[in-house]
């Protein structure tokens, strides 16, 4: 299985947008800050770096890096479409973003999720990343790249 991550383009946005309504987003799309992912493409002011998550040249999801407004903290934002999760492509994705973000020298890495899904917390977990806080609903996460 070969995974790649290519740069955004719009053509690539109307893909996403029929595949997940055919997933019937919010009950089947997995979700590691997915609010994130919007952002990317919604405001633009923000620095952000927004990525294809290609399996063997076909799109099976999406990965970005959107640098906070407020805070400066670069927050990384992952999904796939249903039928691919569990396979270890997230895992993957995420490391060729981490080797991306070295070269652009990004330090560290932010997350978020939901303290009900356990699917993402188990891959940030995995990923080594360290939980730092978190409230009734949210869990928040980071990591040192090095």
């Amino acid at each position: 299985m070969k995974i790649e991550l290519k740069p955004h383009k719009r053509k690539h946005f109307f893909k996403f947008v029929f595949n997940m309504l055919n997933f019937k987003l919010l009950r089947n799309l997995g979700y590691l800050s997915f609010k994130n992912w919007i952002k990317i493409i919604k405001n633009r002011k923000s620095e952000s770096h927004s990525f294809i998550i290609l399996m063997n040249k076909k799109i099976v999801g999406g990965t970005s890096l959107v640098k906070d407004i407020e805070t400066k903290n670069w927050i990384i934002g992952i999904f796939l479409f249903k039928k691919y999760q569990g396979k270890g492509i997230s895992a993957k994705a995420s490391k060729l973003l981490g080797q991306f973000a070295k070269k652009k020298k990004i330090k560290k890495f932010y997350a978020e999720t939901f303290v009900w899904n356990k699917e993402v917390i188990g891959l940030l977990k995995k990923l080594r990343f360290k939980e730092t806080n978190r409230n009734k609903k949210d869990i928040f996460w980071e990591k040192e790249l090095k």
